[in-house]
């Protein structure tokens, strides 16, 4: 894995939910152990909403239901004895494969996110990587993409409880 030292990310050291969206074509190999990741079952959407509603404080029903929906292929679960550890999404965009929502503990995220960067390699892919998450920020160098540009976070009312570190990829900001 080559570090993102060699392509800095735009707003980096800054906290309060900032992200920055990397995009390029995926040129590089990524090492992928596939051990744990799962395809989508239909009858697994209540685990993956409940693992999404205790990482990210909101209840997302609705859109990750329609996302899961919508493109079922690109939906992976990664499982570990028997509880999901972490979920990954995908959809088709209008210039490129938009990668996010990806929510996982550690270890399951940096292996969802490389596996989604390989089966689109060579093709045009967005991801939206907060940059509180070094891991993920490494996992997307890897892969060759580039920070575009920054993202911020802002809110009406009361603040959202989430956990930037299990965020390895958010949804992209026109869909919330």
């Amino acid at each position: 894995i080559c570090n993102l030292s060699q392509s800095p990310l735009v707003g980096e050291g800054r906290g309060g939910g900032e992200g920055s969206r990397s995009q390029g074509r995926c040129h590089r190999d990524v090492e992928v152990s596939l051990a744990g990741i799962q395809g989508f079952e239909r009858a697994r959407v209540g685990d993956i909403l409940a693992f999404d509603r205790s990482v990210t404080g909101t209840d997302r029903a609705n859109f990750l239901s329609r996302l899961a929906g919508e493109s079922p292929e690109d939906v992976r679960i990664f499982e570990s004895a028997g509880a999901i550890d972490g979920y990954l999404m995908a959809r088709p965009g209008a210039i490129a494969t938009q990668v996010g929502p990806c929510i996982a503990r550690p270890d399951a995220g940096s292996i969802l996110l490389a596996d989604a960067l390989a089966r689109h390699r060579g093709r045009p892919v967005i991801v939206d990587v907060p940059v509180e998450n070094a891991a993920a920020r490494e996992v997307v160098g890897a892969a060759g993409l580039v920070p575009r540009r920054e993202l911020l976070r802002m809110v009406r009312g009361d603040r959202v409880d989430d956990d930037p570190a299990m965020i390895w990829a958010s949804s992209g900001p026109e869909m919330g």
